[in-house]
C-alpha cells in the first residue's frame, strides 16, 4: 500500500511539474513574442524616421492615426511628393515583410496571411495615390478602413483562439478566411483599376512604369 501511495505521489508531483513547465514555456513564448513585436515596430519606426519622406508627414498616415485634415485633403501629389511616395512605399514594404515574419513565428499562419493581404491592399492604394488616381483624403480614408478591418479581424480571431478548443479554432479559421477573401476582393478591384489606368496612359505615348509590391506606378 505504501508503495502504491508513493507511486501515486510521484505521479502527482510529475504531473504538477509538467504542468508548471508547460506554463513556463507558454509564458516564455508570450514574452519572446511581445519582445519580437516591440523590436519589429521599433525597426519600422526607424525606417519611417528617414527625412526623405518628411514632406509626406502632414499628408498621409505614417505609423499614426489620420487627422481630420488628412481625411479631408482633396489634393493629389505634386511631382516632388510622388518621389517621396516612392521612398515611402519601399520602406513600407520592408516593414511589412518584417511584420509578416513576426506573425508567422509568434502568432499563427492565419495572422500572417491576413496581415499580408491587408498590406497588399494598402500598397495598391499607395500606387494609386502616386499615379494621381486618388486624393490624399481618399487614400487616408481607405487605409484607415483597411487598418480598422485588420484590427477587428485580429481581435475576433484572438478571442476565439483564447477559448482553446477545436470548435473555437474552427471559428477562428472561418473568420480568418472571410477577412482574407475580403482583402483579396479589394485587391482585385484595385488591380482592375490599375490595368485600366495603364492602358489609358500607354495610349498617350511612352510611359515608364515600375512596381509597388504587386501593383504598378508610372512616371508621367
Amino acid at each position: 500500500m505504501a508503495t502504491i501511495t508513493a507511486r501515486v505521489l510521484i505521479l502527482t508531483v510529475s504531473v504538477v511539474l509538467l504542468a508548471g513547465c508547460a506554463a513556463d514555456m507558454a509564458r516564455t513564448r508570450r514574452d519572446d513574442g511581445s519582445a519580437a513585436y516591440a523590436e519589429a515596430w521599433a525597426w519600422c519606426d526607424g525606417l519611417f524616421a528617414d527625412r526623405s519622406i518628411d514632406r509626406l508627414r502632414p499628408q498621409i498616415i505614417i505609423n499614426k492615426p489620420a487627422t481630420f485634415d488628412m481625411l479631408a485633403n482633396e489634393q493629389t501629389p505634386t511631382a516632388e511628393e510622388r518621389a517621396a511616395i516612392r521612398e515611402y512605399a519601399t520602406k513600407a514594404m520592408q516593414c511589412q515583410q518584417r511584420m509578416v515574419e513576426v506573425h508567422r513565428r509568434y502568432a499563427t499562419p492565419m495572422h500572417a496571411s491576413i496581415y499580408q493581404a491587408a498590406s497588399d491592399a494598402s500598397n495598391g492604394l499607395t500606387a494609386q495615390l502616386h499615379n494621381g488616381q486618388l486624393t490624399y483624403g481618399r487614400y487616408n480614408r481607405e487605409r484607415t478602413k483597411i487598418r480598422n478591418d485588420l484590427r477587428t479581424a485580429f481581435d475576433r480571431i484572438n478571442a476565439e483562439l483564447g477559448r482553446q478548443n477545436a470548435e473555437a479554432r474552427y471559428r477562428a479559421q472561418q473568420l480568418a478566411e472571410q477577412q482574407y477573401q475580403n482583402f483579396l476582393f479589394y485587391q482585385q478591384n484595385l488591380q482592375r483599376e490599375q490595368e485600366s489606368f495603364q492602358r489609358q496612359f500607354r495610349q498617350r505615348g511612352s510611359v515608364t512604369c515600375n512596381q509597388i509590391g504587386t501593383y504598378t506606378y508610372c512616371n508621367y
